[in-house]
């Protein structure tokens, strides 16, 4: 019965291992459940093996189900001796239920799903197929139910009619003719959607892109000039720019892409901060001051002249003003310092 506990028993006076394997039910090919002393991935999960010092290999299998049914086969001298052979047929079995994947909503143009598809496989004996029960689940139709040539196999295709409010939970059916449950499973609700978000950098430094999906994404990076500049989740940002991240999350195997994060890397040493404008604009204005008080003196200068209308303007810069007497016997006259700006004010002396 589906949901008990299995004992095959197995011994041999060899003094190697012996190796199980395991033929399922409508297969021909073989799969390895015991080999060099370990049991193999998935088997290991239910199944195990009992070693003793008499040469006994029992295999035990715990909460049989339909996928345990089929032909076992125990092999001495490590797989190259004698055999021996046993038929596993599970009654009442348990489903194997799998869910398909739920479009949710999305920013591509997917149409949203409201019902969801559940298929489960039932192994069973005799002539009529047992029913199925979903007591969880809003079941509104069976779509299919395909039955094997060897009475041993039915499918059903379930329509769930409303998704449960907790979809990430566990869910089981089971059939009429056994009250063990299914292995749980869950319902996988994908959505993809649109980021509008945006980050400022100023400094170098690395980025990781997140798409706003349910689902895995692949990602790209592009700068201002729309080129491709890598494909990686994260990116490192040296130079000063834009740069956009958009990520491919398909939907049930259809595309969809989405926009993802925008990025744009500012470089404190292209923007000049607050002291640094006023320094420049102090200079600036100093200039200003300085060439006026300048073009001042040399008017002063060259327009106040005395009457002795020979004397010569040499040279006048804001610290002298140089005068010439037109007479050799006198000095030249020389401006500077508290007398310059006296002059600035009244001008030349008549004498000078």
């Amino acid at each position: 019965m589906a949901g008990q506990t299995v004992r095959l028993n197995c011994s041999t006076s060899d003094i190697y291992s012996v190796n199980w394997e395991h033929v399922p039910t409508g297969r021909t090919s073989k799969n390895y459940v015991y080999l060099g002393g370990t049991v193999i991935v998935p088997y290991n999960e239910r199944f195990s093996v009992e070693k003793t010092e008499r040469g006994s290999f029992a295999l035990t299998i715990s909460a049989v189900d339909s996928r345990d049914s089929g032909l076992y086969r125990c092999i001495d001298r490590e797989g190259q001796g004698e055999q021996r052979e046993a038929q596993l047929a599970v009654i009442g079995s348990n489903p194997h239920c799998t869910s398909e994947e739920v479009i949710d909503e999305n920013s591509c143009g997917i149409k949203k799903q409201e019902q969801a598809l559940l298929l489960c496989n039932i192994s069973y004996s005799g002539n009529t197929a047992p029913s199925l029960k979903c007591p969880d689940l809003d079941v509104t139709d069976i779509v299919n139910n395909v039955e094997k040539s060897n009475k041993t196999l039915v499918s059903y295709k379930l329509l769930i009619g409303s998704l449960p409010v907790s979809v990430e939970s566990n869910h089981h059916c089971y059939t009429s003719r056994s009250m063990v449950p299914s292995l749980p499973f869950k319902f996988t609700v994908s959505s993809v959607i649109n980021s509008t978000q945006q980050l400022q950098l100023s400094a170098a430094g690395n980025v990781t892109c997140v798409a706003n999906s349910t689902g895995p994404c692949s990602y790209r990076w592009t700068n201002e000039s729309s080129d491709i500049i890598s494909f990686d989740q994260t990116l490192e940002i040296t130079a000063p720019g834009r740069y956009q991240c958009r990520a491919s999350c398909p939907l049930k195997g259809m595309p969809c892409d989405v926009d993802c994060l925008e990025v744009v890397y500012i470089s404190t040493g292209e923007t000049p901060s607050n002291f640094q404008l006023a320094i420049v604009i102090l200079s600036l204005v100093a200039s200003i001051l300085l060439a006026t008080c300048l073009v001042v003196a040399v008017a002063i200068c060259r327009h106040r002249r005395p009457k002795n209308k020979h004397n010569h303007l040499l040279s006048v810069s804001m610290q002298n003003c140089l005068v010439r007497r037109s007479s050799t016997r006198e000095p030249d006259v020389e401006y500077h310092g508290e007398q310059l700006q006296k002059l600035v004010t009244s001008g030349l002396p008549e004498n000078s």
